[in-house]
């Protein structure tokens, strides 16, 4: 996957209000492979909508999302398998996925399916995003992150698929 297109896509819960103002909702955007870019709004205004909208985790949305000029809404089950184990990533903020593993174990968990990066590169990414504490403390659990460290494991998780930097999203 080289391309993920937005065609004025717009959350259904905003479709009944007048003013949606917004760079990403209502737009025609192209986020493209290996370029990084980050969505910061206040909260309530859809970053997390967006990004279960991208992973194919809900489709309560209007407009069109494509994946290299295909609507995903057009997606088999077997094909979002193939995408999510090749082309995309997504950590949610709720950060559930094993509470028990640090972050950097619940990263390296991931990159095991993909096998994008090798575990040193991983480490230095973490030690790049200044929370090095994280893959070495119990304290560093995944439900017990500090937002911004949460953020940081987010993104190093992003890091770690195959379409790497694809979209950070600051929560």
């Amino acid at each position: 996957m080289d391309h993920i297109h937005l065609q004025h896509t717009l959350p259904q819960v905003f479709a009944g209000r007048d003013t949606v103002i917004s760079q990403v909702w209502h737009q025609d955007i192209v986020f493209d492979k290996g370029k990084r870019y980050l969505i910061e709004a206040s909260s309530g205004t859809g970053k997390s909508s967006l990004c279960s909208y991208i992973y194919g985790y809900r489709r309560d949305y209007q407009g069109i999302i494509s994946f290299d000029g295909r609507n995903i809404r057009s997606f088999s089950v077997g094909e979002w398998a193939d995408v999510r184990k090749h082309s995309l990533s997504i950590l949610f903020q709720e950060l559930r996925i094993f509470p028990e593993l640090t972050a950097l174990e619940n990263v390296l968990l991931k990159n095991r399916l993909t096998n994008h990066k090798k575990k040193k590169e991983i480490l230095a990414l973490f030690e790049a995003t200044g929370i090095p504490s994280v893959s070495k403390s119990i304290e560093g659990t995944a439900l017990n992150l500090p937002r911004v460290s949460f953020t940081a494991a987010a993104n190093i998780c992003q890091m770690a698929c195959s379409f790497s930097n694809f979209i950070s999203v600051l929560v």
